[in-house]
């Protein structure tokens, strides 16, 4: 159970990645990118949501610093106590100052952040870089009434990996014959998603869309053996399986992993 009051913050250092835009609504606060994230007091394994604490933080993308952290509970040992045992409660600090979902806890303390901001800092997070989890962008474009509307909101490359590499595992629990040395080893995915990684660093450079969601769809076939549609930039291979040949592994696959 964390015991940090809700709204505790922690200023280590003042952003230095600031800028001032040219008759920005005439506004005299600076505006940074900002990387959020939040864990809870226990791991859901992707099926049991229930934590009686989490912890939300805001962090400066550029200096590191730490801008934010709020914390959510749902239970008190001297509460749930004395009320266990019929006793009446005495007088303590109480830190439960949540009732809804654990799932939910992320988006409250993420918004509260935000909302507080221009008082604490003097700064508007414009850039939001975070995970997928679309109810905390939701929040904040929503519930932030100053500047919400123009929040934009930043793909965390590692979150991208993740799914892009559950969705492989996804694949083999669906067709367990795609699996074995031939076909989706865990060295074999290892590798695909490697593959994305670097496509990823690369283009965020570029910030070429089009040529990135090429590669992240195309890693399957390159790691197959097919490289007749390879960026040349990666790869410099040419296919190795017959032409005409169908590839099972690589169909499947391709159409899995697209939106």
């Amino acid at each position: 159970q964390f015991t940090i009051p809700v709204g505790c913050v922690l200023v280590l250092a003042m952003p230095m990645n600031c800028i001032r835009p040219p008759n920005y609504k005439s506004s005299p606060n600076l505006i940074i990118t900002v990387v959020v994230d939040a864990g809870w007091s226990k791991r859901s394994h992707k099926h049991s949501y229930n934590a009686n604490s989490g912890v939300g933080v805001i962090f400066g993308a550029a200096t590191k610093a730490l801008l934010f952290i709020g914390v959510r509970n749902k239970y008190c040992s001297v509460c749930a106590i004395n009320t266990r045992n019929g006793n009446p409660i005495p007088s303590h600090q109480c830190y439960r100052n949540w009732s809804g979902s654990s799932c939910s806890m992320e988006a409250d303390i993420i918004l509260e952040g935000f909302c507080q901001s221009e008082e604490m800092h003097g700064l508007r997070y414009l850039w939001l870089i975070g995970d997928g989890d679309s109810s905390v962008y939701h929040s904040v474009i929503t519930g932030v009434a100053s500047y919400g509307r123009d929040i934009t909101k930043v793909e965390c490359a590692n979150h991208a990996i993740k799914c892009y590499r559950n969705r492989l595992e996804a694949l083999c629990n669906n067709k367990p014959d795609y699996r074995g040395k031939h076909g989706l080893s865990q060295n074999m995915m290892k590798r695909i998603t490697h593959g994305a990684r670097c496509a990823i660093k690369m283009h965020s450079a570029t910030c070429d869309t089009v040529a990135l969601r090429h590669d992240l769809r195309n890693g399957p076939r390159h790691y197959f053996g097919l490289h007749d549609k390879c960026n040349s930039a990666f790869c410099q291979h040419k296919s190795k399986l017959p032409s005409g040949k169908t590839n099972t592994y690589i169909i499947s696959i391709h159409y899995f992993i697209q939106p």
